[in-house]
């Protein structure tokens, strides 16, 4: 009897070493995860960084894009009517050269 008590007491040291060790695996598991959580939520906000200059850059692009187009059609819109105005012959002697696109204005110096 006391044998089996002996082996009996050696199995739990046994599982309790056992289970220290697997703790133990788990904590630094956690650790690495923890770790790995704080890079990640570091990428975040730096792709978040980067997406919110990228798309201020795009309205900025944008807002240049449509500012040309307007002037581009208020261009032909107008040399439209002075054609029209030719055509038929009315008074001409008036026309007045308006140029309201530049293409180099709004261009980056870079292209």
């Amino acid at each position: 009897m006391a044998e089996s008590y002996q082996a009996e007491l050696e199995a739990k040291e046994m599982g309790a070493i056992e289970n220290k060790i697997v703790i133990s695996g788990l904590r630094k598991v956690v650790q690495m995860s923890q770790s790995r959580i704080s890079e990640l939520e570091q990428e975040i906000k730096e792709k978040s960084t980067t997406i919110a200059k990228l798309e201020k850059k795009y309205k900025a692009n944008s807002d240049a894009q449509n500012s040309m187009r307007y002037d581009y059609l208020k261009d032909i819109l107008h040399l439209r009517e002075y054609v029209y105005l030719k055509e038929n012959k009315q008074s001409v002697n008036d026309y007045v050269d308006a140029r309201y696109f530049e293409a180099s204005e709004d261009m980056d110096e870079r292209v």
